[in-house]
């Protein structure tokens, strides 16, 4: 089956695009990946993934690029381009289906079970998990799952024909703007948008293969095991395992993920020794402390997330859109926010203090 593979990476994550690269070309070797990367100053990026072809944000049909890249965070940004992304590969493959990756995503094996479920459908969708989570795990509840979205978006597939073409340009339209993450909200940036995805195109595919998109929040139900050089989860071969919340330098998983999935499943820590050792490889610890392109204004001043979300606001109710990174009016937006924020915190301050003062007065009965 022709298939398009991409995904996308801050140059501070290129070294993971690498390694999905060099792993989908071992289990597959005609695959044709293509990386977009998200980041200004595209002349400075190191060199390009191997294997891959490079895209950039100027590629995309991307209107008011600057102020789109400006109202978002290094994370929510990447979230929102994917749909751009897919978008342009449609229009330059439009008779081919597209697999989307997540950057931190390790083929082990052959993705003939995903490539076979795209096969004649509209849309693929892998859900975070087909078991429901113990009481007993505390990073792990079904209210966390009810806020992050009931699938994940680090692995899509996209066929062809009008309902998929109707899905990107309603998936692209959704996070135009609100590609946040803002739970009080209700919006978990991609990811909530796709729980409407089954009552709004009748054409997707459920994909629930124990072996495709395996990760820490769906160890509890799924037990990777190793046979010679072949690797399980349950009784399906794995092929995709989804190294999320993963410290490629340390080789261990983000502290606040309990239990420790190496410390639960131990037959863990051989697959991801290999995927440490391939990130290092890539050049993972020099790429990592590569800055964020679109992290300051133009004068080096760090954009404060509270920028962002104000530039946003006023974006949607009709203000100009013109660069607002080198914008000196949001320049100075910002500076006046830093100052009311420090007048702020020295009132707090005198309050605090100033009820000190009287809880110790009373208690001296003065």
């Amino acid at each position: 089956m022709d298939v398009i593979f991409c995904t996308l990476a801050t140059r501070s994550h290129l070294a993971h695009a690498r390694v999905l690269a060099t792993s989908l070309a071992r289990v597959k070797q005609d695959a044709r990946l293509h990386v977009l990367v998200v980041d200004a100053g595209q002349d400075e990026v190191p060199a390009a993934v191997p294997m891959a072809e490079r895209l950039t944000l100027q590629d995309l049909d991307l209107h008011d690029r600057a102020a789109f890249c400006f109202q978002y965070t290094a994370f929510e940004l990447c979230n929102a381009l994917k749909a751009p992304l897919l978008l342009e590969l449609r229009r330059r493959y439009p008779a081919t289906p597209i697999v989307y990756l997540d950057a931190d995503i390790y083929c082990v094996g052959s993705l003939e079970p995903l490539l076979t479920a795209l096969s004649g459908t509209s849309l693929l969708l892998t859900p975070h998990t087909s078991v429901d989570f113990p009481a007993e795990i505390p990073t792990l509840k079904t209210s966390v799952l009810l806020c992050a979205g009931a699938f994940n978006a680090g692995v899509l597939g996209i066929g062809c024909g009008p309902e998929a073409d109707g899905f990107l340009a309603w998936w692209a339209a959704k996070l135009r703007h609100d590609c946040l993450r803002a739970i009080d909200e209700g919006l978990f940036v991609d990811q909530k948008f796709l729980d409407l995805v089954p009552c709004l195109f009748p054409g997707v595919s459920i994909l629930r293969d124990d072996g495709v998109n395996v990760a820490w929040f769906n160890l509890h139900a799924r037990l990777v095991s190793r046979q010679g050089d072949t690797w399980f989860a349950n009784e399906r071969p794995l092929a995709l395992f989804h190294f999320t919340m993963f410290d490629g330098l340390a080789g261990t998983f983000d502290p606040s993920i309990q239990p420790d999935p190496l410390a639960k499943q131990p037959v863990l820590r051989g697959l991801a020794e290999c995927y440490r050792q391939d990130l290092a490889a890539a050049g993972h610890e020099q790429l990592g402390r590569c800055s964020y392109g679109f992290g300051a204004f133009a004068d080096g001043t760090p954009v404060l997330g509270e920028t962002r979300r104000a530039f946003r606001s006023a974006w949607l109710q009709g203000s100009p859109v013109d660069d607002p990174f080198h914008s000196a009016e949001w320049m100075a937006w910002q500076q006046d926010f830093v100052l009311r924020s420090k007048r702020a915190e020295r009132v707090r301050a005198w309050i605090g203090f100033a009820g000190r003062i009287r809880r110790t007065l009373r208690r001296y009965g003065v």
